[in-house]
C-alpha cells in the first residue's frame, strides 16, 4: 500500500482528491434523477449534464497557458472555495424548491469553469510533488481515490437520495467539497512558476505572445506517436466515461425499473472493479503501454456488452465491475504515458488541450446518452458504448511495434521549426 503514501504532500493530494471526487459521484447520480424527476425526460438530463463542460471548452486554452505563471496551490485553494460556495447554494435551493433545470445547468455551468481551474493545477502539480520516477505509482494512487469513491458514492448517493431527499443529499456534497478544500490547502511543495512574460512588451505584443504558446498545446498533442496514441486514448475514454454511467442510470430508471438504492448498488459495483483493477494494476508494474491499454478496452467493452443483454440485477452488477474495472486501468496508464513523454513546462498548455478534446467529447457523450434513451433505447446507447472501444482498441493495436515499457518513456521536445508550423 505504500504507492498511496508517496509523500506526506502527495498523500494531503490524494484525500483532497478522494473527497472531490466522492462529492461527484454523489452528484452523477442526484442531479440525473432529480432532473428526471422533475422533467421526466432524459434528453433534458443529458442537456443538463452537458452543461458543466461548455465553460471547460471556452475557456480551457487560456487558464492552462495562464496558469503557467501562477501559483497551481493557491489557485486550487480559491477555486474550490468558490467551488463549495456554489455546491451550497444548489443545496439550499432545492431545499427551498426554489429549482428548475436551467438553474441546475447554469450552477453547473459555473462550477465547470472553477473545475477547470481546479483540475489543471492539480494535474500539473503532480510531477513536482510526487516525482517523475513515481508517476505510475502516483496515478495508480489517485485512480484508487477514484475507486473508493465510485464504489461508495453510488450506494451512499441512492441512500440517502431516497431517505432523505435531494437537497440533504447535496449538503453532503458540499461537505466533502470543504474537506477537500482543506487538504489541498496543508500541501506544501517548491513552486516552479514559468515567467516567461517580458514586461518591457506591449500589450498586444503580450496577447500574441500569449496566443502562440496556447496554440503550442494543441500542436504537442500531435506531435509525435505516443502522443497520438495519448490522445485518441483520451477522447475515448472521456467519451465513455460520460456516457456510460449516464446511460446506466437512465437504463436503470427507465428500463430496469430500479429503485434508487439498487442504482446505487449498480453504479457502485464500478467502483468495486475499479479498486480490483488499481490492485492488479500493481501485478503489472511495467507494462508495454499499447497493446496494454488495447486489451482493457476490450475487456471494458466485454462489460458494457452484459450490462446491454441482461435484466439481471446481478449481471449487470458484474458487467459494471468489468467495465469500471478496466477502463480504471486504461486511465492510469494513458495518463502516465501523455505525462511521461510532456516536458514539465508544457504540462499546463498540453492539459488544458485536453480539456477542450475533453470538454467536446463529454458534451457529445451527454446530449448523445439522453437522445438516444429519448428516441431510441438505452439498449442501443450501450451498443454504441461498445462499439466505440472495439473499434478504438483494434486501431491502437495495430501500432503495436511502435510501444514501449513504461519506464523507457521520456519528455519529447519540439523543435522550434515544429512549434512555428
Amino acid at each position: 500500500m505504500n504507492f498511496f503514501f508517496i509523500n506526506r504532500n502527495f498523500f494531503s493530494m490524494w484525500l483532497s482528491q478522494l473527497s472531490s471526487i466522492l462529492s461527484g459521484r454523489l452528484r452523477e447520480l442526484v442531479i440525473p434523477l432529480l432532473v428526471l424527476g422533475m422533467t421526466h425526460s432524459p434528453l433534458t438530463a443529458g442537456l443538463v449534464a452537458l452543461s458543466q463542460q461548455i465553460g471547460v471548452i471556452l475557456f480551457a486554452i487560456p487558464v492552462g497557458t495562464w496558469m503557467e505563471q501562477k501559483n497551481k496551490r493557491i489557485v486550487m485553494v480559491i477555486t474550490k472555495f468558490l467551488s463549495t460556495i456554489c455546491m451550497f447554494i444548489l443545496a439550499f435551493l432545492v431545499f427551498q424548491n426554489y429549482i428548475n433545470s436551467l438553474l441546475i445547468a447554469f450552477l453547473l455551468f459555473f462550477m465547470g469553469i472553477l473545475g477547470l481551474f481546479s483540475s489543471t493545477a492539480f494535474n500539473v502539480m503532480i510531477p513536482a510533488v510526487a516525482g517523475r520516477k513515481n508517476l505510475i505509482n502516483a496515478h495508480t494512487s489517485l485512480e484508487g481515490a477514484d475507486a473508493v469513491s465510485t464504489l461508495v458514492g453510488p450506494i451512499l448517493a441512492g441512500f440517502l437520495f431516497a431517505k432523505m431527499g435531494a437537497s440533504f443529499t447535496l449538503l453532503i456534497c458540499s461537505i466533502l467539497s470543504v474537506i477537500s478544500l482543506i487538504f489541498i490547502y496543508i500541501v506544501r511543495y517548491e513552486e516552479q512558476v514559468n515567467t516567461v512574460s517580458d514586461k518591457s512588451l506591449s500589450i498586444k505584443e503580450k496577447m500574441i505572445d500569449f496566443s502562440k504558446r496556447s496554440s503550442e498545446g494543441f500542436k504537442y498533442l500531435f506531435a509525435n506517436f505516443s502522443q497520438i496514441i495519448s490522445t485518441i486514448s483520451i477522447c475515448v475514454l472521456g467519451f465513455t466515461t460520460v456516457f456510460i454511467p449516464l446511460t446506466v442510470v437512465i437504463h436503470a430508471n427507465n428500463t430496469l425499473n430500479l429503485s434508487p438504492e439498487l442504482t446505487g448498488l449498480l453504479l457502485s459495483f464500478a467502483g468495486v472493479g475499479n479498486i480490483i483493477g488499481v490492485v492488479i494494476l500493481k501485478w503489472f508494474k511495467n507494462p508495454n503501454w499499447i497493446p496494454f491499454l488495447s486489451i482493457l478496452l476490450l475487456v471494458s467493452a466485454t462489460g458494457i456488452f452484459l450490462v446491454m443483454i441482461t435484466s439481471e440485477l446481478w449481471l449487470s452488477c458484474l458487467g459494471m465491475f468489468l467495465f469500471d474495472g478496466a477502463l480504471s486501468m486504461a486511465f492510469v496508464i494513458q495518463a502516465a504515458v501523455h505525462q511521461g513523454v510532456t516536458p514539465d513546462e508544457a504540462l499546463s498548455r498540453i492539459r488544458s488541450a485536453t480539456y477542450v478534446l475533453g470538454g467536446l467529447i463529454a458534451m457529445f457523450a451527454s446530449f448523445l446518452s439522453g437522445a438516444i434513451a429519448q428516441y431510441a433505447s438505452t439498449t442501443i446507447a450501450l451498443g454504441l458504448g461498445i462499439i466505440v472501444l472495439i473499434i478504438s482498441a483494434i486501431y491502437i493495436i495495430r501500432y503495436r511495434n511502435h510501444s514501449v515499457k513504461i519506464d523507457k518513456l521520456e519528455p519529447i521536445y519540439l523543435e522550434k521549426k515544429e512549434l512555428a508550423n
